[in-house]
């Protein structure tokens, strides 16, 4: 991997930063929104505009959130746009724009990704969703399977969502820390993940986040990562009969 640039650096520290804020004020900064109106609402101090850049309509767009003399921008994209070329594309330019870093400073390992899965928005009804740069390792870490079954997971849902809130499956990816693969991966690296993520969005009590995270996974990873251990079983059972 080539050595990053100091802009990009920077950039990178101050992204994480905009998570860690994000994660301690879930309500003001969302990740994902069924229209650009539902980003700023009843959001004080925040504000939101078309990419100007962007010649597709309504296909991306720029939130703006002031917090006392500072003024943080975020990047969002349509969901509709599938091209990951034009997405990657207008977030690298915003960037370029916004913060000095050149598009051939970018590493082909740095990933310019939605912080929530586009299928999974679809199925919950959200059609606009943050990006962010996010590292490959932990951009695919957890795999196509585990990120199926959050989809198939959504179906299940009656209820459509006008908003998704930043949770412990999206904070991972940008504090750089590897979600856990399967039920067993869990049980094992619990305490550590919880100790990484109290570190880097500095929280005080790991126990609290070991116990906040606990929940989320029962509540919500538990069927997902149940059901990819099965699938890793029963294709090693057939290679086996093989």
């Amino acid at each position: 991997m080539k050595m990053i640039s100091s802009a990009l650096r920077k950039y990178l520290i101050k992204q994480k930063k905009d998570f860690v804020r994000a994660f301690a004020n879930p309500a003001q900064y969302p990740m994902g929104v069924i229209n650009r109106e539902d980003s700023t609402k009843n959001i004080y101090g925040s504000t939101s505009y078309w990419d100007p850049k962007v010649r597709k309509k309504k296909c991306a767009f720029i939130r703006e959130i002031r917090v006392g003399s500072e003024v943080y921008k975020e990047y969002w994209v349509a969901v509709k746009e599938k091209s990951s070329k034009n997405y990657r594309t207008w977030f690298k330019k915003f960037i370029q724009r916004e913060y000095g870093v050149a598009f051939n400073t970018v590493p082909s390992e740095l990933q310019a990704d939605h912080v929530l899965s586009r299928a999974f928005a679809e199925e919950v009804g959200i059609q606009y969703v943050r990006m962010a740069f996010i590292w490959n390792k932990y951009n695919t870490n957890s795999g196509w399977a585990v990120e199926q079954g959050f989809v198939d997971l959504a179906r299940k849902e009656v209820n459509r969502k006008r908003m998704y809130l930043i949770d412990y499956s999206i904070i991972m990816k940008p504090l750089g820390i590897f979600p856990p693969k399967n039920v067993q991966d869990f049980q094992n690296q619990g305490g550590t993940i919880a100790n990484k993520i109290s570190k880097r969005a500095n929280i005080n009590d790991p126990s609290l986040v070991l116990n906040h995270l606990t929940q989320f996974y029962d509540e919500k990873w538990y069927p997902v990562l149940l059901d990819d251990s099965k699938k890793r079983t029963r294709k090693k059972k057939k290679k086996k009969k093989k």
